[in-house]
């Protein structure tokens, strides 16, 4: 048999301990080692207490029709700062007045929501073509700049 040279046996074995780090790496990964750092953790927003009770009303609203953790569709009509719920109420009641499946809803309970913003809203929806089916009307009756949005819901 042929000698291999002195840098071909070089080349072999650190070609050997590359592929022993490459699968004890894979190994580590599979048995829940190190993670890749993810950046900071997402600060949860907790909301003011009239927030809280916000997220309360909309819960038991949608949760009619959603489930916890379900996914749906609402149309969003307007969006207010945390600071302006009352306006953000007194809009939903004159909508509710006049027909519409309006509420309020906020991060706490649709986290694809904006943290310290209330949304009103009209939905939630099962099924995106019911929202799309409304988002015309809605647009032409109350918010020119209405749009859809899927949401996932959460008890808060």
């Amino acid at each position: 048999p042929r000698r291999l040279s002195r840098m071909a046996t070089w080349f072999l074995g650190l070609l050997a301990l590359c592929v022993v780090l490459v699968l004890v790496q894979f190994a580590a990964r599979d048995r829940g080692g190190p993670a890749a750092p993810q950046g900071p953790p997402r600060v949860v927003w907790r909301g003011t207490a009239a927030m809280q009770q916000v997220a309360r009303d909309e819960a038991e609203r949608a949760g009619r029709v959603l489930g916890e953790g379900d996914t749906g569709w609402i149309v969003v009509l307007a969006s207010f700062p945390a600071a302006r719920h009352g306006e953000a109420a007194a809009a939903r009641d004159r909508l509710q007045s006049r027909g519409y499946r309006a509420g309020l809803g906020n991060s706490l309970v649709y986290p694809e929501l904006r943290d310290g913003f209330v949304a009103l809203l009209a939905g939630p929806y099962r099924e995106r073509g019911e929202a799309e089916g409304l988002l015309p009307e809605l647009r032409e009756q109350v918010a020119a700049d209405a749009f859809l949005k899927r949401v996932t819901f959460r008890a808060p």
